[in-house]
């Protein structure tokens, strides 16, 4: 088999799953584009918040499984599967704790909406939002549509999965990278990531300390990842288009890019085939996601002069949403250990911080300390 279709069959067995949940995503969000263009915004920014700070975590994680840089021209290639918990309370939102312009409930007692992260089925307090305008007949406010809040996924966990090689540098350095280049996956899009990261010995430059039986580094670590895919959201069925517009609606696309920094102290202690390791972190992560291109909208033609004047036509929105998710930012704390034989690593952590981080990792090690 070729590198290139090897890297690219690795990556695409990696990422299965998030492309699954990102198509479930997709198709949602396109459900909420019927809020309009004042509102659509609000509400995608809550049903996917949760999925896409748990995506960042999980791509701040698996950076280390040992404080001991690499020897020299010495590395390691190692994946790792990075899986966030979503907390119960960011499974759920209320519809009425949000700020919308033409969205109101159609009923103030059933206000329950999923995030993506929620139950796969809704009960019988979904909220059912309500488009209001104001008719062109009456100049009165006036119900246009009326949607029920999506379901979720129904699994309260979003990661990040990496391959990432180490190598060994001058001064118990380590450069650590994290590559895959861009892929047009059948049915998905465009997917593409790439990180780097560095470690560097600590103990080294503190006297005493370099005499003590454990390790000491300082690292850092920033990665990005991007998907973009095509989507079809159709106009709705025997309605007009809305006099001066046009549009085959075959330009939508869906594209969300992920970048995540981390930094922080590593402490690990070996004791033959075993290391123990932990560390202090800091981390943080902003996911933009956009619905570009032209989205079909139905609504009522209230141009009195207008042949449609009174009837449903179908409007366009062009490129109705552009978000930025602040991830799950601040301090967390980092237990884990690996195992070594040979060449073989096995390793696995866990990261506290507002969304749990459970890291496993399996690796080719090519340094003999």
């Amino acid at each position: 088999m070729k590198n290139s279709t090897f890297r690219k069959t690795l990556f695409l067995g990696l990422t299965s799953l998030l492309s699954i949940q990102i198509a479930h995503a997709q198709e949602n969000i396109t459900t909420l584009i019927k809020a309009g263009a004042a509102d659509v915004s609000t509400l995608t920014s809550a049903y996917i918040g949760p999925i896409a700070k748990g995506f960042g975590a999980g791509m701040n994680g698996g950076w280390y499984h040992t404080a001991k840089p690499h020897g020299l021209a010495r590395f390691d290639v190692t994946l790792s599967i990075n899986a966030a918990t979503i907390p119960d309370a960011d499974k759920f939102f209320y519809a009425s704790k949000l700020v919308f312009q033409n969205l109101t409930l159609a009923n103030n007692a059933n206000n329950v909406a999923q995030t993506f992260a929620g139950s796969s089925t809704t009960g019988s307090n979904n909220a059912v939002f309500q488009v209001n305008g104001k008719s062109p007949f009456t100049n009165t406010d006036t119900v246009f549509s009326s949607f029920g809040a999506p379901a979720g996924y129904g699994i309260g966990y979003s990661g990040a999965p990496t391959v990432q090689l180490a190598v060994g540098l001058l001064k118990n350095t380590e450069l650590m990278i994290r590559y895959c280049p861009t892929y047009n996956v059948a049915n998905y899009g465009k997917i593409g990531l790439v990180g780097l990261g560095i470690k560097h010995s600590l103990k080294q430059w503190i006297p005493f300390v370099n005499k003590l039986p454990f390790d000491l580094s300082a690292y850092a670590g920033f990665t990005r990842f991007n998907i973009a895919s095509n989507l079809s959201l159709a106009p709705d069925p025997f309605t007009n288009m809305k006099t001066g517009k046009s549009s085959s609606f075959d330009n939508q696309v869906f594209d969300m890019t992920t970048t995540a920094q981390t930094y922080g102290i590593i402490l690990s202690k070996k004791v033959l085939m075993v290391t123990v390791y932990a560390g202090l972190n800091y981390q943080s992560s902003t996911t933009t996601i956009a619905l570009n291109g032209d989205y079909p909208l139905t609504s009522f033609e209230d141009r009195i002069t207008d042949v449609n004047y009174g009837k449903k036509v179908i409007d366009v929105l062009t490129n109705p949403v552009n978000i930025n998710v602040d991830g799950a930012n601040g301090a967390t704390a980092t237990v884990g250990g690996r195992f070594k034989f040979l060449f073989l690593t096995v390793n696995a952590s866990k990261t506290f911080g507002e969304y749990p981080l459970t890291s496993v990792g399996l690796g080719f090690n090519l340094d003999l300390k």
